[in-house]
């Protein structure tokens, strides 16, 4: 799991603990640690990112071992310049996840006023899902779609704001990160058979 802009690790508890419950070994890390993360797994590896870690997720697919990609609120260029309380209001609606990023003092405040820094790729080789939430006012889901159909990647509309993963609709966001990774094991057995 790679955090976006302003984000880090341990925002994705939540749907690290849900994964985890299913039987998935979640690792959740920064992205310029991703690389190492990947190398030392010992099976097929499906990364997951929000934001720029979205981003990120795609452009790590190439790397040997990368069985898929999942990519939440992909940023595509400059969002609007918000002060905190407007910021809070794009991320999430969810009361639980504005007071934990209301007091958490490793979250970075302001991070999505700065121009995303990624490179978006043109093509993957590795089953990938795009999800993006409804009411998203930092990334166009219309653009998103675009990118999405370009990749051959499934695309799902979440109800939600940019935070996808850790809105009021969560679950439904973890239930289609679910029925991807059930996929893309499927889709690995049935090669290997």
């Amino acid at each position: 799991m790679l955090p976006g802009r302003g984000e880090h690790p341990g925002i994705y508890q939540r749907l690290g603990t849900r994964l985890a419950a299913e039987g998935y070994h979640v690792v959740a890390t920064r992205v310029d640690e991703a690389a190492e993360v990947i190398a030392s797994a010992e099976g097929p590896v499906v990364l997951l990112g929000s934001d720029t870690g979205a981003a990120a997720a795609l452009a790590l697919a190439e790397i040997p071992g990368v069985r898929g990609a999942i990519a939440a609120g992909l940023p595509h260029g400059a969002g609007p310049t918000l002060p905190w309380r407007e910021e809070l209001a794009a991320r999430t609606s969810c009361p639980v996840y504005r007071e934990l990023l209301e007091a958490d003092a490793h979250f970075v405040r302001g991070a999505l006023n700065t121009e995303p820094d990624v490179v978006l790729v043109s093509e993957i080789a590795v089953p990938a899902l795009l999800l993006h939430g409804t009411n998203d006012s930092v990334a166009d889901i219309a653009i998103a779609r675009v990118i999405a159909e370009r990749l051959r990647a499934r695309f799902v509309e979440v109800e939600g704001a940019h935070d996808i993963l850790n809105d009021t609709t969560h679950d439904a966001a973890a239930d289609e990160v679910l029925r991807f990774l059930g996929r893309v094991h499927a889709d690995a057995v049935l090669v290997r058979a």
